[in-house]
């Protein structure tokens, strides 16, 4: 069941329209707001126990309040399961074990791109090392991990994309899903304003 939880995303990476729409203002929904929202569709729709949270970029921003979203499904005695999407360099041990003990069983993150150049141009300011070792701990919580790359960004080279490929082979090794995707440029975020002039088709 999806369940909107907020918008908005603290950093600025160049092909993101997130950004464009929303500034970069972060916002949630009150973790009681959401926990009142679960218990609803829990006792009206009985099949439901799974909820799917990717209405948000970032979800897992900031470890307090998934602690106290914790709580409130805790104190509902709500035993379900959800989703999101978040980087997730950010996170310690504690904060994967608060996921697992949350119900949390599939996060969906970006690196991008295996190269650190591309990396730099979209300005995609993330610790990839700390990425790949989180991908590792989450999998062994029995957390899923699906790693998000894309391919086409502006200046990209074949040792761009055989890094992109070795990074997401590392992935799959540590038993991730990968995901690939072309970038789409969108009007109105930083790299459409950048690359316009290379645009054969504008939007």
């Amino acid at each position: 069941m999806a369940c909107e939880t907020g918008r908005g995303c603290p950093y600025k990476c160049t092909f993101c329209s997130t950004t464009a729409f929303w500034g970069n203002c972060f916002r949630v929904k009150d973790p009681e707001r959401i926990a009142r929202e679960v218990e609803y569709y829990c006792h009206n729709y009985k099949k439901i126990s799974h909820f799917d949270f990717h209405s948000h970029d970032n979800f897992l921003t900031h470890k307090n309040y998934i602690k106290k979203l914790n709580y409130e499904l805790e104190k509902r005695n709500l035993n379900i399961s959800w989703n999101c999407s978040s980087r997730i360099d950010q996170l310690d041990d504690e904060f994967i074990e608060l996921l697992k003990k949350s119900g949390c069983n599939y996060i969906d993150c970006g690196p991008e791109s295996g190269s650190s150049r591309i990396r730099k141009l979209i300005n995609k300011d993330i610790n990839y090392k700390a990425t790949i070792t989180n991908i590792e701990k989450l999998v062994r919580h029995k957390i899923g991990v699906a790693v998000n790359f894309m391919f086409g960004f502006p200046t990209e080279t074949i040792e761009d994309l055989e890094e992109t490929f070795e990074q997401a082979c590392i992935s799959v090794d540590l038993k991730a899903d990968i995901v690939f995707c072309f970038l789409s440029p969108i009007k109105g975020t930083k790299i459409y304003e950048q690359f316009e002039h290379l645009l054969i088709n504008k939007a």
